[in-house]
């Protein structure tokens, strides 16, 4: 792996490399993003916009 701030690689011994660790930070990515897309979900479809999104909306069109 790559230090995204650094962009160094990780030393071959460093926790990062690890398969287990590897696995357990893609198992929370995907459990954080199946969080995301459930709240987006119940506050998004089936709910009328607000005047300030429908203005932002015709803003938006206009611009193109």
């Amino acid at each position: 792996g790559v230090d995204p701030y650094s962009g160094e690689r990780f030393a071959s011994d460093s926790p990062y490399q690890q398969a287990d660790t590897v696995r357990a930070l893609h198992l929370a990515l995907e459990g954080l993003t199946k969080l995301r897309r459930s709240k987006a979900r119940k506050t998004g479809p089936g709910r009328p916009w607000n005047e300030d999104e429908e203005k932002e909306l015709l803003r938006e069109f206009d611009d193109k």
